[in-house]
């Protein structure tokens, strides 16, 4: 995936309205949609999507167990609820 090219990477929105459905069904890749050569948005394949998926929620599993071992070895830390742990996180 990352060995492509940008240029194989990219579709002109225009030209994915049009050939919706064969770029969907040969989507094998993520493809970066143009909107006046810049940018838009990105499709991917949802096998790819939910292995990110799984990798994101790892993540945040991993980022909230470290927090928890910091704030268990910490002897005056208090009680800070769920939501505001996850908006210092920034999740």
């Amino acid at each position: 995936m990352i060995s492509q090219t940008f240029e194989n990477m990219t579709i002109p929105i225009t030209e994915f309205k049009k050939h919706l459905g064969k770029v969907i069904k040969e989507l094998t890749s993520p493809k970066i949609l143009l909107k006046n050569n810049k940018p838009e948005a990105v499709i991917i394949p949802f096998e790819q999507f939910k292995i990110m998926e799984m990798a994101i929620e790892k993540q945040m599993d991993f980022e909230l167990a470290n927090e928890m071992n910091k704030r268990l070895n910490d002897s005056e830390a208090k009680y800070i609820d769920n939501d505001k742990v996850f908006e210092e996180l920034g999740i």
